[in-house]
Protein backbone atom coordinates (compact mmCIF):
# COMPACT_ATOMS: atom_id res chain seq x y z
CA UNK A 1 0.00 0.00 0.00
CA UNK A 2 1.39 3.71 -0.75
CA UNK A 3 1.88 5.82 2.16
CA UNK A 4 -0.20 8.24 2.91
CA UNK A 5 0.53 12.04 2.39
CA UNK A 6 0.96 14.71 4.55
CA UNK A 7 -0.03 13.85 8.73
CA UNK A 8 -2.27 11.50 9.81
CA UNK A 9 -3.17 13.94 12.71
CA UNK A 10 -4.08 17.25 10.72
CA UNK A 11 -1.23 19.13 12.71
CA UNK A 12 0.85 20.28 9.65
CA UNK A 13 1.67 23.37 8.12
CA UNK A 14 3.21 24.53 4.65
CA UNK A 15 5.10 27.49 2.90
CA UNK A 16 3.14 26.34 -0.23
CA UNK A 17 -0.15 25.29 -0.83
CA UNK A 18 -0.82 21.96 -1.61
CA UNK A 19 -1.65 20.72 -4.79
CA UNK A 20 -5.52 20.19 -5.28
CA UNK A 21 -5.65 19.71 -8.93
CA UNK A 22 -9.79 20.25 -8.72
CA UNK A 23 -11.61 23.03 -7.70
CA UNK A 24 -15.35 22.31 -7.47
CA UNK A 25 -17.45 25.24 -7.05
CA UNK A 26 -21.27 25.90 -5.74
CA UNK A 27 -23.24 28.66 -5.89
CA UNK A 28 -26.03 29.88 -3.45
CA UNK A 29 -28.57 32.65 -3.02
CA UNK A 30 -29.51 33.43 0.30
CA UNK A 31 -32.32 36.02 0.10
CA UNK A 32 -33.03 38.50 2.97
CA UNK A 33 -36.04 37.12 3.55
CA UNK A 34 -35.15 33.74 4.92
CA UNK A 35 -32.85 32.89 7.49
CA UNK A 36 -30.67 30.08 5.64
CA UNK A 37 -30.42 28.11 1.96
CA UNK A 38 -31.05 24.37 3.31
CA UNK A 39 -29.09 22.07 1.45
CA UNK A 40 -27.01 22.37 -1.19
CA UNK A 41 -25.66 18.65 -2.03
CA UNK A 42 -22.29 18.08 -4.15
CA UNK A 43 -21.41 14.57 -4.81
CA UNK A 44 -18.48 13.06 -5.98
CA UNK A 45 -17.78 9.86 -8.06
CA UNK A 46 -14.93 8.40 -6.23
CA UNK A 47 -13.25 9.18 -2.76
CA UNK A 48 -11.51 12.87 -2.73
CA UNK A 49 -9.90 15.11 0.01
CA UNK A 50 -10.74 18.90 0.89
CA UNK A 51 -7.45 20.86 1.41
CA UNK A 52 -8.78 24.17 0.85
CA UNK A 53 -11.59 26.26 0.37
CA UNK A 54 -12.62 29.91 -1.22
CA UNK A 55 -15.33 31.81 -0.74
CA UNK A 56 -16.64 35.41 -2.01
CA UNK A 57 -20.43 37.11 -0.47
CA UNK A 58 -21.61 39.86 -2.95
CA UNK A 59 -25.29 41.46 -3.12
CA UNK A 60 -27.41 40.63 -5.49
CA UNK A 61 -28.03 43.21 -8.16
CA UNK A 62 -29.67 44.80 -8.71
CA UNK A 63 -29.28 46.29 -4.93
CA UNK A 64 -32.76 46.69 -2.80
CA UNK A 65 -31.53 49.79 -1.26
CA UNK A 66 -32.83 51.44 1.59
CA UNK A 67 -30.37 51.67 4.24
CA UNK A 68 -29.29 47.58 3.61
CA UNK A 69 -26.10 45.96 4.45
CA UNK A 70 -24.02 45.37 1.76
CA UNK A 71 -23.24 41.65 2.88
CA UNK A 72 -19.43 40.10 3.61
CA UNK A 73 -17.77 36.78 5.10
CA UNK A 74 -18.33 37.31 8.27
CA UNK A 75 -22.19 37.87 7.98
CA UNK A 76 -22.71 34.61 6.16
CA UNK A 77 -22.54 31.23 8.65
CA UNK A 78 -22.11 27.95 7.10
CA UNK A 79 -22.74 24.24 8.09
CA UNK A 80 -20.97 21.22 6.29
CA UNK A 81 -21.62 17.52 6.53
CA UNK A 82 -20.45 14.34 4.54
CA UNK A 83 -22.06 10.85 3.61
CA UNK A 84 -25.42 12.30 5.93
CA UNK A 85 -23.57 11.49 8.95
CA UNK A 86 -20.15 13.51 9.32
CA UNK A 87 -20.58 16.87 10.76
CA UNK A 88 -17.30 19.07 10.02
CA UNK A 89 -19.04 22.50 11.71
CA UNK A 90 -19.29 22.54 15.18
CA UNK A 91 -20.43 25.70 17.53
CA UNK A 92 -19.72 25.83 20.79
CA UNK A 93 -23.01 24.74 22.56
CA UNK A 94 -22.17 27.64 25.36
CA UNK A 95 -22.38 30.23 22.44
CA UNK A 96 -25.50 30.30 21.50
CA UNK A 97 -26.53 30.52 17.88
CA UNK A 98 -27.81 28.56 15.45
CA UNK A 99 -26.63 24.49 15.57
CA UNK A 100 -23.41 23.88 13.98
CA UNK A 101 -23.20 27.04 11.74
CA UNK A 102 -19.35 28.91 11.73
CA UNK A 103 -18.95 32.00 10.36
CA UNK A 104 -17.70 31.51 6.12
CA UNK A 105 -14.96 33.69 6.78
CA UNK A 106 -13.63 31.56 9.49
CA UNK A 107 -13.69 28.79 7.49
CA UNK A 108 -12.26 29.76 3.91
CA UNK A 109 -9.20 32.08 5.84
CA UNK A 110 -7.77 33.98 3.05
CA UNK A 111 -4.00 34.55 2.39
CA UNK A 112 -0.79 32.74 1.69
CA UNK A 113 -1.17 29.50 2.09
CA UNK A 114 -4.80 30.41 3.63
CA UNK A 115 -6.45 27.84 5.49
CA UNK A 116 -4.98 24.54 5.54
CA UNK A 117 -7.71 21.76 5.92
CA UNK A 118 -7.77 17.96 5.30
CA UNK A 119 -11.07 16.46 5.27
CA UNK A 120 -11.60 13.14 4.16
CA UNK A 121 -15.36 12.23 3.18
CA UNK A 122 -15.93 8.58 4.12
CA UNK A 123 -17.80 7.42 0.70
CA UNK A 124 -16.51 5.22 -2.13
CA UNK A 125 -18.50 8.62 -3.87
CA UNK A 126 -19.09 11.19 -1.00
CA UNK A 127 -21.85 13.31 -0.37
CA UNK A 128 -21.20 16.69 0.60
CA UNK A 129 -23.90 19.30 2.18
CA UNK A 130 -23.50 23.12 2.75
CA UNK A 131 -26.22 24.93 4.04
CA UNK A 132 -25.64 29.26 4.46
CA UNK A 133 -27.69 31.13 6.93
CA UNK A 134 -27.17 34.73 8.24
CA UNK A 135 -25.45 35.52 10.98
CA UNK A 136 -28.06 38.03 12.49
CA UNK A 137 -31.85 37.46 11.20
CA UNK A 138 -34.85 38.96 12.46
CA UNK A 139 -38.08 37.69 10.44
CA UNK A 140 -39.91 40.61 8.88
CA UNK A 141 -37.06 43.54 9.10
CA UNK A 142 -33.77 42.39 6.66
CA UNK A 143 -30.36 43.74 7.37
CA UNK A 144 -28.98 42.79 4.60
CA UNK A 145 -29.41 42.97 0.59
CA UNK A 146 -29.99 39.56 -0.98
CA UNK A 147 -26.51 37.77 -0.98
CA UNK A 148 -24.33 35.43 -4.00
CA UNK A 149 -22.14 33.02 -1.76
CA UNK A 150 -20.00 31.62 -4.25
CA UNK A 151 -17.89 28.63 -2.83
CA UNK A 152 -15.02 26.92 -4.66
CA UNK A 153 -13.14 23.15 -2.83
CA UNK A 154 -9.79 22.40 -3.80
CA UNK A 155 -9.52 19.19 -3.96
CA UNK A 156 -7.88 15.84 -5.09
CA UNK A 157 -8.79 12.30 -5.83
CA UNK A 158 -7.30 9.60 -3.42
CA UNK A 159 -7.27 6.25 -3.40
CA UNK A 160 -9.95 3.83 -1.76
CA UNK A 161 -6.59 2.55 0.22
CA UNK A 162 -5.66 6.24 1.38
CA UNK A 163 -9.00 7.24 2.27
CA UNK A 164 -9.63 3.99 4.48
CA UNK A 165 -5.96 4.61 5.96
CA UNK A 166 -6.88 8.05 7.31
CA UNK A 167 -10.47 6.93 8.65
CA UNK A 168 -8.55 4.54 10.65
CA UNK A 169 -6.09 7.06 11.59
CA UNK A 170 -8.91 9.42 12.72
CA UNK A 171 -10.92 7.27 14.79
CA UNK A 172 -7.30 6.22 17.03
CA UNK A 173 -7.06 9.82 17.24
CA UNK A 174 -10.07 11.10 18.01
Amino acid sequence: MPEMQGSTRQDFAALNAPVTPETWALEAELANTVEGTGDIPIRFTRPIEILGMRATVVPKLPLAGGGLILPTLDDVNVMLTTDNEDLWTKRVQESGGNGNFVPLGHLVLDGSPGRLLRIVPRGDAPDLAFQFNWAQFLAGTPFYEDAIIRLSLLTRYISKEDRDAWVKAEKVNR
